[in-house]
Formats: C-alpha cells, structure tokens, sequence
C-alpha cells in the first residue's frame, strides 16, 4: 500500500500537483467540495462494484489498482481522490 501510496504522489507531483491526505485538506480553504465545484476532478478509487453501490455525483470510477495507467484521464491541476475509507 505505502508503493501505491508513494507511486501516487508521484504521478501527482509530476502533474505540478501535491498530494494531501484528507484532514490535510480539510485543514485548508477553500475545501475539496469547492475545488470540486470549481472544477477539479472527483476520482473514486474504490472497485467497479463498489462504485455501482453509490457514489459522488460527477465523480469518475478509475480504481486505485489502474491509477498509474489511466492517469491520463485525469487533466485538471486539481484532483479530489476518495475512497470507501480513506485507506485506499
């Protein structure tokens, strides 16, 4: 988990980008439902499955297992990553 987690923040930084946990960005204003609003991107990282259960309105399905390989679907310099429990 700490490679994917690290391999993230890669792809992240390497986008111009930096990587916050979720109290990290809370922490900070605006909040990732404004950046959101603004127009970041809204990532599920959760299965397929998962996914079809419910989620976030506007939010793009790219499970965490296939990140490195779809990040291209991913263009906005700001990216809000959820998941199931904060784990992923």
């Amino acid at each position: 988990m700490k490679r994917i987690k690290a391999a993230f923040a890669s792809m992240l930084i390497s986008f111009g980008c930096s990587a916050k946990t979720g109290s990290e960005a809370s922490a900070e204003r605006p909040s990732p439902q404004a950046w959101v609003a603004e127009g970041a991107a809204l990532v599920d990282v959760r299965t397929p499955r998962e996914f079809k259960q419910g989620h976030l309105q506007g939010a793009v399905n790219i499970p965490i297992s296939e990140l490195g390989a779809r990040s291209t679907e991913i263009s906005p310099t700001r990216v809000v990553v959820y998941c199931a429990s904060g784990i992923r």
